[in-house]
């Protein structure tokens, strides 16, 4: 029976860019990558959609502008190593391509070990600006810290490997021995500081005074992070065989189709916090919220603290205030409004 590359095409009708055959998986990781960038584009106008009313964008806000350029060039990359042929057996990978695929494959690895740490930042930045407690302020700088520290781990262990003068071409057990060592150690970093954001909701509600439907919500929008064990998981299924090959590029493809939907969900994960129904618990009505934006920036440039128009402090405010530091059991949004209430 004739392949679909084979058969004749009538007239008008151009040759598929990528194919999905038993030879020749490009076109599943072709369709992976796109749902991923479907995913960041999503995500990205959500963010927009939702941070519209707000005076001025954050730390968190610029991390995850962050992770979605970088999600979108790793896309890019996954795109040009399906075009050199990632996926295909080795009757049909052209041998010109292997070098090129190569130093593609460690480029997408490294791009994709910053998209996945630029998103947990993106989180921890979000925990800081929920909270004033100082016991809270803590933990998240710990798991914030412990975040670098895997980054730059990560990055030694990926960019460098075997063969620091060609690192590229350490792609299985023949040229370096412990390369699915240094993604175990990896992953098993990627998972603990996943668990540890989502501790880290539980310890956030923890003492606070709000009601408990509001705690499970809260719990709820960071326990959405958890179903990225999968894929980090899954990777490390489908890297061993990669290894233990002579040529890599065809079993590769159901390991960058994980990749590709962890780098997707990643993102989409740190957003759903921002979505109504999680926001919802964090909304005040705007005459409760006594902001004035102007005053606010006057004073800051002058060093002073700022005060309304008719004398009321603008102080700053919090999603979340721990009922041993709360004063008077305020508890607002973390960012300066758009509005100010009249007395």
């Amino acid at each position: 029976m004739a392949s679909p590359t084979s058969m004749a095409l009538p007239s008008g009708v151009s040759k598929p860019w990528a194919v999905i055959t038993p030879n020749n998986q490009g076109g599943l990781i072709a369709i992976l990558a796109g749902v991923a960038v479907g995913f960041v584009f999503v995500s990205l106008l959500i963010r927009v959609y939702m941070r519209h009313n707000f005076a001025a964008y954050r730390l968190d806000d610029y991390t995850f502008l962050a992770a979605s350029i970088f999600a979108c060039c790793q896309a890019a990359v996954v795109f040009q190593q399906v075009n050199l042929g990632l996926g295909k057996s080795d009757d049909l990978l052209n041998p010109l391509n292997i070098a090129s695929l190569e130093k593609a494959s460690y480029a997408s690895d490294i791009l994709y070990i910053t998209t996945i740490f630029l998103c947990k930042l993106s989180t921890c930045f979000l925990f800081i600006n929920l909270t004033p407690s100082k016991g809270h302020l803590m933990a998240i700088r710990t798991i914030l810290a412990l975040s670098i520290a895997w980054i730059i781990t990560s990055l030694f262990l990926i960019a460098i490997r075997c063969h620091p003068a060609h690192p590229w071409t350490d792609r299985s057990t023949a040229t370096c021995a412990d390369l699915f060592t240094r993604w175990q150690a990896i992953s098993a970093l990627d998972a603990t500081t996943e668990i540890l954001l989502f501790a880290m909701s539980l310890y956030l509600i923890w003492g606070i005074q709000m009601p408990l439907s509001s705690k499970l919500i809260v719990v709820g929008a960071f326990s959405c992070r958890l179903p990225t064990l999968i894929p980090i998981s899954l990777r490390l299924h489908y890297l061993y065989p990669t290894l233990h090959t002579a040529n890599p590029f065809h079993p590769l493809s159901r390991l960058v189709g994980c990749t590709q939907l962890h780098v997707g969900y990643a993102i989409m994960a740190s957003i759903i916090p921002y979505l109504k129904p999680f926001m919802s618990v964090y909304d005040v009505p705007v005459a409760s919220a006594y902001y004035n934006v102007s005053a606010l920036s006057t004073a800051a440039s002058h060093g002073k603290p700022a005060h309304g128009e008719r004398g009321e402090r603008v102080r700053s405010a919090y999603v979340l205030e721990d009922i041993g530091e709360a004063k008077g059991g305020v508890r607002l949004r973390p960012e300066e409004v758009l509005h100010e209430a009249s007395c």
